[in-house]
């Protein structure tokens, strides 16, 4: 009896363990299959695998029955169309979970519906009938890639197609001259209002050159700024655009090729996912896909989980959330959204973690009018948190935050303002009227680099605007701390009129104007910048043209801007005055640069500033080509040849013995009138000629006043015009030995060299002025810095080359880097061919590269390359570079590992014939790839300087690393021809990439381990219905017997054996090898593949369709 009862116990205890694991007691699980499911079965049945219910529309009718802890299951590899609305909340710990069953694909939950039937309207215009069509329309998909709504003129127009109008009527109406001819009435306006908007508006009419429309904001037209044209039928004229009817529901595209061999998807759902004031559920593992406005649409809604899902395509916003608390979006893909990725409008407690956000708002016109518009994340409320996303290719800001405890940490950004710009890729602003004081914010350890700038359509095409975290008006009360900020078009770190901030340990490297940078101005006049701690910061300027910092104030309270110490401001090709400063007094503003202990004296700011040690020469010279061009340099014992000239006529010269070597030139000043005069010294030098280099040096010695001498080129006569760039140095109480070179911009034959002197109170002394002709040239600075960054979560270890120094003077040979950190190393000497060159045994290279190619493709845009499908042929280059005018109409793909010879700063270049991505990963993982150039349009055979966007910006690769590159070309017709080029950072240019640097791309995920000795028996069963009308597969009267059998010995029926028939093929498959199987299915006509999980058919599931029709073995 007792080993009875012990064993009786045992088995209780075990049944409740697995209880336990499970969710409520009374949690429910319910199935929907679009393929097997039944609406007319009851709620009951629904509850069985087998008998699952079948759409989105009957779960819905049902949501208000679900209970805490209930499952709803879609069957993978499904499609279902329509809109979920959810009428029930779970409870805390048990939250209703909407998630996936079975093998395959995630499933769909879309909001396309398959447009067909198409009829030609002539000139490569196809036209079709949009089924239930809603008013407008902002998703069209063709064959998987999303396609732009037609626009006049073209994106690889002048300007990227944007037109500049000749006047504006307000908000009303635009004219222009070149509007002449077409009538552009019901096609919709797309305005570049400023920088930082882009709005649509319908065109009501239009009367003769003028354009009426109805704006949908308050902001009007601005002179100088562009329009467009879209969604009018004369727009068309580019493969994929397209045209929507909106009264007739119909909708045209532009294409080469017949649209009905093409899968085209519009979008006809408004929301995928609807939420009103529901709480507690969980949705993970699901797919959704062309949402015309929100994938998921949550509103006053507590605790709702979107993880490890996928929302592509979303023609306004992926996820538009108002108003609600615990939302949490994790591990999920955000891919191809219009407008906003992700829009959180009064959320709190909000965690959107470990995120992807790809292709945001990167078409104009295409995203929604106003502030706020085209963001990767929009977010404001408190106690939010957002970390570890990556964010990548976004049209204007990637992530915006307001409210009060706030935590921006440990997120990747790249590639922003695409399409608007004067943003940030990390942003914040608080200027609205009674706005609140803000507490607890925090941005983290993010790493943003690549902001680009759209300057076409604005009224300085010239000029980008692109920082990489931005404090805008009135921001305040924020930690900015451990950030690192690169390759932006503008500033690293912009604080606007923001106040109270702590900004300490941020690295800020090569951003293009000034690496950090705090400015007070009119645009929020009542709003200065006080009460910042600003510490510990490295800024590191690339070019001699960059600043490591800039503060400027419209007013004369610098003093008032904070506490400043122990940061880095660094300039490795000229290190003297990497400081800007602007500032009012009596009302004249001025504007100097300073040295770093200038800026100690004048401004009592940065006591223990580190001024780096080890600098880079800017510049070499090779052979001195001319004489001097100033015989009395020396002054030995007279000053002849030169004059001065000063506007408060207050400067003289003199000469002067026992300051310098013997005899001198002697500056002074009878007055000081003015902080900003100066006075200039004039050296008559004879001819310069255009394009020359001329070097010029001398010895200089004054005071220390924290003022700075320029010298240029300039004419002697006529309108006194520069003849060269200026150059300035600081005017220090210890002798200086200086020289400069200057390329002349004109020849000239009587030209001056020009000493501009600050006006100050004691004498300034030159001596040994020297100019002559030489052959020069600049330094490569990417053969001297290098940048590492580690985006990983675990701490990586990179080898520098050779012994560099960081800006503190810590020297290392390699250097290993916490997670979502960086560092900028500066060596001695250029890394030349030797160091550095280290081959490792994970990264030989084999000498070539796979080429993919795909046939019978028409189109010219990357998205119309079917990149899913099995390649027509394969085939090894040798080198990075395709074959040239090899056919017509087809897409390839070249794609491998680079083993990188050197540790430094690479440039890649890229040359197609049409359209061209060049892709590289951060490491041999493909999943890490990101775009660093392309090619919208054409260019001829290895022409890489016809477009910017060919060239990549510097990239920073270790040696003996293997990285995953890839190239996608588009041809259309005529020429074709595909080619990388790159520059290694010992400046040497390899064209093309060279094959022993390279090797083919190796599918790691499939394992060929034979697990199995059995084989198949050499054949399957094939059954034949025949005289079955249609096209469908659903018309395969499969409950008959079939009329006739056969034994297929391969798995591939008869071709063109009859009409009016439908087939099945099937049997078993014995797997040879463990591993990843990719199966592809070709029929004419439509046809389906089905795969079992097991021997047992019952199991099966549909693993790949064919709607329409393929060629033979298409």
């Amino acid at each position: 009896m007792r080993d009875f009862y012990k064993l009786f116990n045992l088995k209780i205890c075990l049944f409740f363990l697995v209880f336990l694991k499970g969710t409520s007691v009374f949690a429910t699980t319910y199935y929907l299959s679009n393929l097997q499911g039944d609406d007319s079965r009851s709620a009951q049945q629904a509850q069985n695998m087998a008998t699952p219910w079948k759409s989105l529309a009957k779960l819905s009718a049902m949501s208000g029955q679900l209970q805490g802890g209930d499952q709803v299951l879609f069957k993978k590899g499904e499609v279902f169309t329509g809109s979920l609305i959810i009428n029930a909340s779970g409870t805390a710990g048990n939250p209703i979970v909407f998630g996936s069953y079975g093998d395959g694909a995630l499933p769909e939950l879309t909001g396309f519906i398959a447009v067909s039937n198409w009829q030609s309207a002539g000139s490569n215009v196809y036209e079709a009938a949009v089924t239930g069509g809603l008013s407008y329309l902002n998703s069209v998909v063709v064959n998987g890639a999303a396609k732009a709504v037609g626009r006049y003129p073209n994106i690889t127009a002048v300007n990227q197609g944007y037109l500049t109008y000749d006047s504006y009527n307000g908000n009303s109406s635009v004219t222009d001259s070149k509007l002449a001819g077409q009538n552009w009435a019901g096609g919709q306006i797309i305005m570049r209002k400023t920088r930082w908007i882009i709005d649509r508006a319908d065109i009501t009419s239009q009367g003769g050159t003028t354009i009426n429309y109805t704006s949908p904001t308050g902001y009007t037209g601005a002179k100088g700024y562009g329009y467009f044209i879209q969604n009018h039928p004369a727009t068309l004229d580019s493969e994929g655009e397209w045209y929507y009817n909106a009264s007739a529901k119909t909708l045209r595209l532009y294409t080469a090729s017949d649209p009905n061999k093409s899968q085209v998807r519009a979008s006809i759902i408004e929301t995928l996912v609807k939420i009103a004031g529901q709480s507690n559920l969980s949705f993970t593992g699901l797919r959704f896909t062309g949402a015309m406005s929100a994938a998921m649409q949550i509103s006053a809604a507590q605790n709702i989980k979107i993880s490890n899902c996928e929302l592509l395509f979303s023609g306004k916003n992926a996820v538009d959330a108002t108003g609600t608390t615990g939302l949490t979006i994790t591990g999920t893909l955000i891919n191809y959204t219009a407008n906003n990725a992700i829009s959180i409008n009064g959320g709190s407690s909000s965690t959107l973690s470990n995120n992807q956000l790809k292709n945001t708002g990167t078409v104009a016109g295409m995203g929604d009018n106003g502030d706020g518009t085209y963001e990767g994340i929009a977010i404001s409320g408190d106690n939010n948190l957002i970390s570890g996303n990556v964010i990548d290719s976004t049209g204007y800001i990637p992530l915006s935050f307001s409210g009060n405890n706030v935590t921006v940490k440990n997120n990747v950004i790249s590639n922003f303002t695409l399409t608007k710009d004067d943003g940030g890729g990390i942003y914040t602003w608080n200027n609205s009227s009674n706005p609140p004081q803000n507490t607890g914010r925090i941005v983290s350890g993010n790493i943003v680099i690549n902001g680009i700038g759209a300057p076409a359509g604005t009224d300085n095409t010239s000029k980008a605007y692109a920082h990489g975290i931005y404090m805008d008006d009135n921001a305040g009360q924020v930690e900015i701390s451990g950030n690192t900020v690169s390759n932006c078009a503008t500033y690293g770190l912009y604080v606007h009129n923001a106040h109270d901030l702590l900004i300490k340990q941020n690295t800020l490297y090569n951003n293009a104007i000034t690496q950090l940078v705090m400015e007070h101005d009119n645009v929020a006049a009542d709003k200065p910048i006080y009460n910042c701690t600003v510490t510990g910061n490295i800024l590191v300027a690339k070019q001699a043209s960059q600043l490591a910092a800039e503060y400027k104030t419209k007013d004369n309270d610098i003093a008032n801007f904070g506490t400043f110490d122990q940061n880095y401001y660094y300039r490795p090709l000229d290190n003297d005055l990497v400081i800007g400063v602007l500032q009012q007094v009596n009302g004249t503003y001025s504007y100097r640069n300073l040295s770093v202990a200038s800026w100690k004296l004048l401004y009592g700011k940065d006591a223990n500033a580190v001024v780096s040690a080890h600098n880079v020469p800017a510049y070499t010279v090779s052979a001195v080509t001319g004489s001097n061009q100033y015989a009395n340099g020396t002054f030995d014992s007279n000053i002849g040849g030169l004059y001065a000239y000063a506007s408060a006529n207050n400067c003289s010269t003199s000469w002067s013995s026992g300051n310098l070597d013997g005899g001198a030139l002697k500056v002074s000043f009878s007055s000081a009138t003015n902080s900003s005069n100066y006075g200039s010294v004039i050296i008559g030098i004879g001819g310069v000629t255009a394009g020359k280099t001329y070097r010029l040096k001398f010895s200089m010695l004054g005071t220390n006043t924290g003022q700075a001498l320029t010298t240029y080129l300039r004419q002697s006569t006529g309108n006194y015009a520069d003849l060269s760039a200026r150059s300035a140095l600081t005017i220090s109480s210890s002798r200086v030995e200086k020289e400069f070179v200057f390329t002349a911009t004109a020849t000239e034959s009587n030209a001056s060299i020009v000493f501009d002197v600050p006006e100050q109170s004691a004498a300034l002394y030159l001596d040994n002025i020297k100019l002559e002709q030489v052959t020069a040239a600049a330094t490569n600075p990417d053969q001297y810095i290098s940048f590492f960054y580690n985006t990983n979560s675990s701490a990586q270890t990179f080898k520098t080359g050779a012994t560099s120094y960081d800006a503190a003077g810590t020297a290392y040979t390699s250097i290993k880097l916490d997670p979502y950190s960086s560092a900028v190393l500066v060596s001695d000497a250029a890394t030349t061919n030797t160091p550095g060159k280290v081959t490792a045994a994970n990264c030989t290279a084999t000498g070539t590269i796979l080429r993919e190619e795909w046939d019978n493709v028409g189109g010219t845009g990357i998205s119309d390359i079917p990149l899913k499908t099995k390649p027509t042929s394969t085939s090894q280059l040798t080198a990075f570079e395709g074959p040239k005018d090899a056919a017509d109409n087809y897409g390839s793909r070249i794609r491998g590992y680079i083993c990188a010879p050197q540790t430094g700063s690479y440039t890649f270049w890229l040359a197609t014939d049409d359209a061209g991505e060049l892709w590289l990963s951060t490491d041999d993982n493909p999943a890490n790839k990101v775009r660093i150039a392309y090619v919208d349009s054409w260019t001829n055979y290895r022409e890489f300087g016809k477009y910017s966007t060919q060239k990549s910006v510097a990239i920073t690769l270790q040696a003996g690393q293997k990285y995953y590159v890839e190239a996608l070309q588009k041809e259309g017709g005529g020429g074709d021809n595909l080619s990388v080029q790159w520059q290694m950072p010992d400046a040497t240019m390899e064209t093309p990439l060279a094959g022993s640097h390279l090797s083919p791309y190796v599918d790691t995920t499939t394992a060929k381990i034979v697990t199995s000795t059995i084989t198949g028996s050499g054949s399957i069963a094939r059954e034949q219905w025949d005289n079955v009308g249609g096209t469908n597969i659903a018309d395969i009267p499969l409950q008959k017997t079939a009329n006739s059998t056969s034994q297929l010995t391969s798995f591939e029926g008869p071709k063109d054996a009859a009409d009016n028939y439908g087939s099945r093929v099937r049997g078993y498959v014995f797997a040879p090898q463990t591993g990843s199987y990719t199966f592809w299915l070709a029929t004419d006509d439509a046809g389906e593949l089905w795969l079992s999980t097991d021997d047992n058919p019952a199991n099966k599931v549909r693993i790949a369709n064919v709607d329409g029709w393929t060629n033979y073995r298409e």
